[in-house]
């Protein structure tokens, strides 16, 4: 049964990358919009929307197999199901996101005209956060009953920490909202990335071991 799950960890591990090129790509060629004052979101709408759109897709895709590559490699416990649980709110919240587009700030500093879908989109970007904060806080936990995965606890409180600063900094300092949340993607992306690869390494073994005489 190992086996055919070894994909999860690569398919996660490419998304990760994929998530963070496509957003590289945007600040590219949306040289219109100052990343300091610019949400992630307002990327998705208007010139080349469709590679901030298909960015989020990504990134929700990627969060749904890096919790299903948890569910199978680390020994289970009621801390990985709520992490993985948690972590398949922020998948869903997040194809919300793409799916309602955010009400764009227009040239100049004016406020935005509120719209239905802005608001939608505004509640799922709420769901994602305060799903994604309490999951990586308690994975952890879960991987430190592990003894494949002890040694990846600290890396995975470091990371979570750094990404509730990343938070806390967008949160308290209103001048730098847009390199916050940047910083909370790549903080994110790193995540997912570290930890497809350590779900990829114990798939792999776990395949070894099944084949071995």
């Amino acid at each position: 049964m190992t086996a055919p799950r070894s994909w999860l960890g690569s398919a996660a591990a490419a998304g990760s990358l994929v998530y963070v090129a496509l957003v590289a790509v945007l600040h590219l060629v949306r040289t219109d919009y100052d990343p300091a004052g610019r949400y992630l979101s307002e990327y998705s709408v208007g010139r080349f929307g469709f590679l901030g759109n298909a960015a989020v897709y990504v990134l929700a895709a990627t969060l749904l197999l890096v919790s299903a590559g948890l569910r199978f490699t680390v020994r289970a416990s009621l801390g990985l199901t709520l992490s993985c649980v948690l972590l398949a709110v922020a998948s869903a919240a997040f194809v919300t996101i793409a799916a309602f587009p955010a009400d764009v700030q227009p040239m100049g500093g004016a406020r935005p005209t509120p719209t239905r879908s802005g608001a939608i989109h505004h509640q799922a970007a709420l769901v994602a956060l305060l799903s994604l904060i309490p999951g990586l806080l308690i994975l952890p936990i879960a991987l430190r009953r592990d003894p494949r995965w002890r040694t990846f606890f600290r890396t995975a409180s470091l990371l979570a920490l750094l990404f509730v600063a990343t938070v806390v900094a967008f949160i308290r300092l209103p001048w730098s909202q847009g390199w916050a949340e940047r910083a909370g993607a790549v903080t994110l992306s790193s995540v997912l990335f570290l930890t497809a690869l350590r779900v990829r390494e114990c798939t792999s073994l776990g395949a070894q071991r099944e084949s071995s005489p």
